[in-house]
């Protein structure tokens, strides 16, 4: 439905068919359904008895549902002209207490700008600069929202984002899997015949895997084969109408394929662009390829981690794209804030797989550069507090404990039956416990290897020790703290039945995330996306998949 409320500039305006609503209120109906440029060309047909040559302001409130599938894009208050066919004429969105989108007529076809943040339910609007010769009054007065549920935040704090996934294996999909969780209209783009390689990484069930199905949660899934100039071409169309865009080809194939933020800025000045590498879009190794082994050998990972005695070791899951996909995720949101806050264009995010986890290993870094000393791997202790290990207990299981602040590490002592060593000089302060780390590591073992998990729990629970037990993927499930909280609730699936999955996180109180679906089947969304948004034909679409393209 598109619901426009006049506004107080331009009453002389005739809105066609007006309901007469006593609010000023105009309903061009539930039928017609378009992306924002395909909305205004609806709107000067609506208004056909009009000079399409000469100029429209209309100030409305418009209530636009652009469902494709799942998707929404909200509410917004529009204020557009049009002087056709003449390019640099502009037209402005503004969706409704957020944000400007400014559209300019480029080649008699309309491509977004930028966004300019609105703030509140009152605006003044700027004059626009005199050679667009836009022909406003100024007032739109106060626009009041039709529902008391502002229909963007029931579908997420991202709803009406579209976020284009065009990467391929762990962290730039799972960049745009967060944003998805979260509202965001994600179209993951992969190569026709196989998809992302993704989608064959880990345990697979009668050929479906498992890691693809919840990585690939709640987004669109199109083919398209960027090797060939027509595929790269679409991608580009897809790009212009695109938010952000998510891709990890090496820097050099990124230009020579016209897909590098500068061609696709062009088009879309307000876009914000997610390139991922091994490391780094410069220096001398950026255009070498990089997984995600390599940033935790890199970054100083390995280096730390494993036994004193023992060879360095990796981690058995994607950690450096866990956390560059982290970082890049809410670098994503600050882009996407200085764009829409401050009237800024979009920009391009640099991120590779060895920064972001080096940042989180500083620590020996900075202890190399004041001392000239290289820390060495310690096992499960840390130079930071002790009593801190896993401890096996007498049923077999293991139980961390971590006594980082100084009240933490004298209750457990008490807790084990040894309140006089609180006092002892070899523990009575964080740097003594640190120098008899294997002493009270001695204390804490023989303790705990003489009682059950639940025993030793109870205990140190009642006593407030800051431990837990060590668990599997069977304990996670069956803890009664995550089963409170839903942590992994089981979602139906076409190819599973269903399949238990982490819950979004971090909890929001009013737009928490969701699970729409687990991942697609490869190309599922091939014609509501080329048909729909691009606004390809059947022919076209044939031809196509003919070609190999799509």
């Amino acid at each position: 439905m598109y619901r426009y409320c006049r506004g107080l500039d331009r009453i002389d305006l005739p809105l066609a068919d007006s309901v007469g609503h006593p609010d000023g209120i105009a309903d061009y109906g539930p039928s017609y359904r378009s992306s924002g440029a395909g909305f205004l060309d609806f709107v000067w047909a609506y208004h056909a008895g009009l000079d399409a040559d000469s100029h429209l302001v209309s100030n409305v409130l418009v209530d636009v549902d652009v469902r494709a599938g799942t998707a929404s894009s909200g509410s917004y208050v529009a204020v557009w002209c049009r002087t056709l066919p003449a390019d640099g004429v502009a037209t402005e969105l503004f969706h409704r207490g957020r944000y400007v989108d400014r559209w300019y007529c480029r080649d008699g076809r309309w491509a977004i700008v930028h966004r300019v943040f609105v703030g509140d339910l009152y605006h003044q609007l700027p004059h626009p600069a005199p050679e667009l010769a836009l022909p406003w009054g100024g007032a739109i007065g106060r626009i009041r929202p039709t529902t008391d549920k502002d229909p963007i935040m029931s579908d997420g704090p991202l709803a009406g984002l579209r976020v284009l996934d065009a990467a391929t294996l762990a962290a730039g999909p799972l960049i745009a899997t967060w944003l998805g969780e979260h509202g965001g209209d994600v179209i993951k783009v992969e190569q026709p015949g196989g998809g992302d390689a993704l989608r064959q990484w880990g345990a697979q069930k009668d050929g479906v895997g498992l890691l693809w199905k919840s990585v690939g949660r709640n987004k669109k899934s199109v083919t398209l084969n960027l090797r060939e100039e027509r595929g790269r071409e679409l991608l580009r169309r897809l790009a212009a109408q695109a938010d952000v865009v998510v891709l990890n080809l090496r820097p050099s194939t990124l230009h020579k394929w016209g897909l590098d933020y500068e061609t696709l800025a062009e088009a879309n000045p307000g876009l914000v662009m997610v390139h991922v590498t091994g490391y780094g879009a410069g220096g001398p190794k950026s255009d070498r390829p990089g997984f995600g082994t390599l940033g935790e050998a890199m970054s100083g990972f390995a280096h730390l981690t494993g036994s004193p005695d023992g060879p360095p070791t990796l981690p058995s899951f994607m950690l450096a794209d866990g956390v560059a996909a982290l970082t890049a995720t809410y670098a994503v949101m600050m882009a996407l804030y200085h764009r829409d806050v401050h009237g800024a264009a979009g920009q391009l995010i640099d991120v590779n797989l060895i920064e972001p986890l080096a940042r989180l290993l500083e620590q020996p870094v900075l202890t190399y550069d004041q001392f000239g000393t290289i820390p060495v791997r310690t096992g499960n202790r840390w130079d930071i507090s002790a009593p801190r290990n896993v401890y096996r207990t007498k049923d077999g299981h293991w139980l961390a404990m971590s006594g980082s602040a100084p009240t933490i590490a004298r209750r457990a002592l008490e807790a084990v039956g040894r309140p006089e060593l609180t006092k002892d000089p070899r523990f009575a302060e964080a740097q003594q416990r640190l120098r008899n780390a294997a002493e009270i590591d001695g204390i804490m073992a023989a303790w705990i290897a003489e009682r059950t998990l639940d025993d030793a729990m109870t205990v140190f629970e009642e006593a407030n020790v800051a431990a837990a037990p060590v668990y599997d993927a069977e304990q996670l499930l069956a803890d009664p703290q995550l089963q409170a909280r839903e942590v992994y609730p089981s979602i139906p699936d076409a190819d599973l039945g269903s399949m238990r999955v982490q819950a979004p996180v971090p909890r929001f109180s009013a737009t928490p995330g969701r699970i729409d679906h687990l991942g697609p089947a490869l190309g599922e969304h091939n014609n509501e996306v080329y048909g729909g948004l691009l606004g390809l034909d059947a022919g076209t679409l044939r031809e196509l998949r003919e070609q190999g393209v799509i």
